[in-house]
């Protein structure tokens, strides 16, 4: 298994999930067909995870995400969350514009929704 680069495009964030549990998804995430783009980054993560990793962090940057594609990131979020047995070796980290309330609040409600931590960081 190796690792998962997949470039940005105006549309689709940067993927860079590295095999050893450094994970960041940065960029635009307004795909029109969300699910196309991240079912092989779910897929990806399945296998990475099947693996047993010590440590996971994932790092969210995304300068603006829709609601397709919010569904997919939460999904996402939610695999990982439920396949890290020990969640004190699991760090999320959700970046965002200081000027912008929305982003903040975004992070805000999939830490809810996930029911884990993330670290909310102003960029």
């Amino acid at each position: 298994m190796g690792n998962l680069i997949i470039n940005r495009t105006k549309r689709t964030p940067e993927i860079t999930f590295f095999k050893s549990g450094e994970l960041t998804i940065s960029g635009t995430s307004i795909s029109e067909n969300a699910l196309e783009f991240y079912t092989p980054v779910l897929s990806w993560l399945e296998d990475f995870l099947s693996q047993k990793p010590k440590q996971v962090s994932i790092t969210i940057d995304l300068e603006y995400i829709n609601t397709s594609c919010t569904t997919c990131l939460i999904k996402l979020l939610k695999l990982v969350t439920t396949q890290i047995p020990d969640k004190s070796n699991l760090k999320v980290i959700w970046k965002f514009d200081p000027d912008d309330n929305d982003s903040y609040e975004h992070g805000e409600i999939i830490q809810k929704i996930i029911n884990h931590p993330v670290l909310l960081l102003a960029n």
